[in-house]
């Protein structure tokens, strides 16, 4: 299981819609961080995207499929929207701030949510806002799913 988000340049004007400049992925104690903007989509993801046994849990996924189709022909399989599982608990802040604040109890901050991610680097915050994303998909999604305890 992985958590799943990707980072998009913002763009200021109406119907434009930038490509995917960072794809992240978590695991419980790891994030990857893959500069889409840098390099053409791997073919080891598009594999891991098409995989359905290796679930990818994300908010919103829809529109990261859509945005990351503009870059490669993807068969996306495997992936969990944490919005329709929200949906499914009475939970409707659907956002990702939202939800690690009402299931996790902390606040996750969006303030690198609208820079730049096809800079040349990335500032250390940057790649915490993008690794925290990821990994907090994954763990909201332990917490939902975890057997009740007694």
């Amino acid at each position: 299981m992985l958590g799943f988000d990707t980072e998009t340049r913002p763009s200021f004007m109406k119907g434009r819609v930038n490509r995917v400049a960072l794809l992240q992925l978590s695991t419980k104690h790891h994030a990857y961080l893959f500069r889409l903007c840098k390099m053409p989509i791997p073919p080891s993801l598009l594999a891991l995207f098409s995989n359905p046994n290796i679930l990818k849990i994300g908010v919103a996924i829809k529109n990261d499929m859509d945005t990351l189709r503009r870059s490669a022909k993807i068969q996306p399989q495997g992936f969990v929207d944490l919005q329709s599982l929200m949906k499914q608990f009475a939970i409707t802040d659907l956002g990702l701030a939202k939800m690690a604040g009402i299931i996790m109890g902390f606040r996750i901050s969006k303030s690198q949510q609208l820079s730049n991610w096809e800079n040349a680097v990335l500032t250390e915050a940057q790649k915490r806002y993008a690794a925290t994303d990821a990994w907090a998909c994954h763990e909201i999604y332990k917490k939902l799913t975890a057997p009740p305890t007694v």
